[in-house]
Parts: C-alpha cells; structure tokens; sequence
C-alpha cells in the first residue's frame, strides 16, 4: 500500500506533491523515525510531465495538511518545496505514527513488543536475524600470510645445494603430509563457511524475540524504505533487505505495495 502523498504521484489526473529531501543521500520514498518517536517521510518521483506545476502542486500539499490539522489534534509540517531536473521532492514530519497512520490511512506502529502484541499484532512469524547478515571478511589477512609463508630466493639455492638423492623421499613425504594437512584445514574451512551460510539464510522463530524487554519494534504496510533510530536486530516482510545497521529497504510488488505488514526490530 502506498502512502497518501505517494499514490497521488501516481494517479496522472492528480497533483503530485514535492519539496526538498531533508537528506541529499535519500533518493527514494523513505520514512525515518526519529527517537523522540516523530516520524520524517521523503517522497521522491518523477516530475516531467507537461501537466504538472510546481505552484499548484505546492497549493495543493499546503490545502490537504490544512484541512488535516483543522479536523485533528496531531501536528504535520511540511518542509519547503522543491522540483529539481525533473523530480518532485516532498519532506513531510509528523508528531508521531498514529498521526502518520491517520493522515495517509495506513498501517504504522511505534512501540515496544509488549505494546505492539497489546495493540493485535501477530509475532508468530519467522524473522531475518541482522547479525547474521554480517560479513566478516579476512581476505586481507589471508593474502598477507600467504605472503609471508612464501621462501626466499636464498631459501631456494641452499634447497638447490642439498644432496637431492638422499633427501628426496624424505621432502616428497613431507610434502604429502602437508598437502594432506591443507586438505583437512580447508575442509574444516569449508564446513564452518557453510555453517555460517546456514545462519545467515536461517530465520529467528518469533518466540525467540518476543521476551526482549529492550527490543522496539516498526511495523509499517508501505512499499516504503525504513531507517531506525537504533541498530537492527530482526525484520520481517516481502521483499525486505537490510541495507546497513540502520536502513530497510522495502521493494515494492507488482501492485505497487508492500505485500503485507513489514516488521522492524531495533535497540
């Protein structure tokens, strides 16, 4: 489901709204909570069409907020507007979800397990653990002992000097050994790496998450990006990839929407 300021960008006999993204690295229709639980909301899209006018537009957004505040008691401020090469930029902030929720009538919480299982949702899902998405990479390290364990071109005359005949059975078993020793090692290496791919392509049982007391949760029903004031823990939806210990990326399906409620968890 799309937001109410989205969806208008998508109906072409409707007046899109615009204004500057309040972040020059935000690109995208993005929701950014706050942690004094206020909610920031970038819409970002295409602006060329003939028909559109960017003081029109401007009018509109400033009429919708208007006739929202007159009706209700939550604060919306709409940040300055802005159409730039060709692409309308909307910022919007609002006091809270349930003021997000209700403006654009969609699905948004804000608040701890207990008061989101209190509030009806479901945590019988199975999540994506974010720390298992971490990649710890040692290829640096790896090289770097490689090069080290690499001879001399001294070592490689004195070997040159040996009594070839006399040592050569000795070096070939020695050889062998070590050949079969890296055999082993890399086997090893290969069963932890596979055991950490089954980690990472594993999913946490929501009973499993439900009894941390420190953990808030997003739940969201928007084809939307997501950055939390935290770091995350665990999420949940269609189509949902963590971008970094902050950010959510949500593509949207087919329809346009989200399919279905996204959860993100985060301390």
């Amino acid at each position: 489901m799309k937001t109410k300021m989205a969806a208008l960008f998508a109906a072409a006999a409707l007046i899109p709204l615009l204004s500057a993204c309040g972040s020059a690295d935000i690109t995208e229709n993005t929701l950014e909570l706050k942690k004094d639980g206020s909610i920031v909301e970038y819409t970002v899209e295409d602006f060329s069409a003939s028909y559109y006018d960017a003081d029109e537009l401007e009018s509109f957004v400033d009429t919708e907020v208007e006739a929202y505040l007159a009706e209700n008691d939550g604060s919306i401020r709409v940040s300055r507007n802005e159409v730039e090469d060709q692409t309308a930029y909307l910022t919007i902030k609002y006091d809270s979800a349930e003021t997000y929720a209700d403006f654009n009538g969609i699905e948004c919480f804000v608040g701890s397990i207990v008061q989101a299982q209190a509030a009806g949702y479901d945590f019988d899902l199975d999540f994506i653990d974010a720390s298992a998405e971490e990649d710890s990479d040692g290829s640096d390290e790896d090289a770097d002992a490689e090069e080290d364990s690499g001879g001399s071109d001294e070592d490689a005359d004195a070997a040159e000097d040996a009594d070839l005949s006399a040592d050569s059975e000795t070096s070939d078993a020695e050889i062998s050994e070590d050949s079969s020793a890296e055999d082993t090692s890399g086997s090893e290496a290969s069963e932890d790496s596979s055991s950490d791919a089954t980690v990472i392509s594993g999913e946490i049982p929501g009973n499993s998450v439900v009894d941390d007391d420190d953990l808030q949760v997003l739940i969201l029903q928007s084809a939307v990006n997501i950055i939390v004031p935290g770091k995350i823990q665990y999420v949940y939806g269609e189509n949902v990839e963590i971008q970094d210990t902050n950010t959510v990326i949500v593509q949207s399906t087919e329809n346009g929407g989200s399919g279905g409620l996204i959860y993100v968890l985060y301390k």
